[in-house]
């Protein structure tokens, strides 16, 4: 059976408790983090969407507000309106990316209790649908409480190649594919499981949800499920969310077939 159902709760957040959530991977991050935030604030919670990389400066709109600085995150957060959302970064590069702030002055905006909810972008991918994690990422924040690793079901049966793999030399040490071979959904789970791959740096209280997003036609549904279904075992600790962010939609937790 089939439910749709909204991101936050498919993720096991808690609209009552504050929270630090930070999303790494590829496939969807961005608009996971714009999903998740829009329904947040849709609840009438303060949220800030930020990073420790940087981002494409998004367009200002009646429900997101662009800001830039440490201080003016302090002073909008104090007289933002109701179902808006800010997003904020430490200045605006050359090539028109918002460049984010350091892991430590993200842990002090949470900690000062100006936004209820702070959704961070922990790494880059370059528009791919899967990466591996370089030596020096991701870069998460102390107070992070839920760190969310996003994988792009249309990746499987496409070559490794560096089209279709960012950070494809840290792909390939995790797997063990082969240049120019065929990614499967075994990749993924090596992927997924290892030390170094989509969970790097995560602390051990932080909570682990793995978005298998594009999962938009028949068959990555269901090689989404079967990915869910192994690491239930593989990965007891990760919570699995099947979805197709593109269409909006989050495959409820009774999803068994298509």
């Amino acid at each position: 059976m089939i439910r749709k159902e909204m991101l936050y709760k498919a993720l096991g957040i808690d609209i009552n408790t504050k929270a630090l959530i930070t999303f790494v991977g590829a496939g969807g991050k961005t608009s996971a983090i714009f999903s998740l935030g829009e329904e947040l604030i849709k609840l009438g919670k303060k949220v800030l969407i930020t990073t420790t990389t940087a981002i494409y400066y998004p367009q200002a709109s009646p429900i997101l507000k662009r800001v830039v600085g440490l201080g003016e995150v302090e002073k909008i957060s104090q007289e933002m309106p109701l179902k808006t959302m800010v997003v904020a970064g430490n200045k605006i590069t050359s090539e028109g990316k918002l460049k984010g702030f350091k892991g430590e002055e993200i842990d002090k905006i949470f900690q000062s209790n100006s936004f209820e909810f702070i959704l961070v972008e922990g790494d880059g991918a370059h528009c791919k649908s899967i990466k591996a994690p370089e030596a020096y990422e991701p870069v998460i924040p102390e107070c992070t409480s839920f760190l969310v690793a996003v994988v792009g079901m249309d990746v499987i049966r496409k070559s490794v190649n560096e089209q279709n793999i960012h950070r494809i030399d840290r792909f390939i040490e995790i797997t063990g594919a082969r240049r120019g071979g065929i990614i499967n959904s075994s990749m993924l789970i090596k992927l997924i499981s290892h030390p170094r791959g989509s969970f790097k740096n995560c602390a051990k209280g932080c909570r682990r949800v793995l978005i298998l997003n594009k999962a938009d036609s028949n068959k990555d549904k269901m090689r989404a499920f079967y990915i869910k279904v192994l690491l239930k075992v593989l990965q007891p600790r990760v919570k699995s969310v099947i979805a197709s962010l593109k269409g909006a939609y989050v495959y409820g937790r009774d999803y068994s077939s298509s």
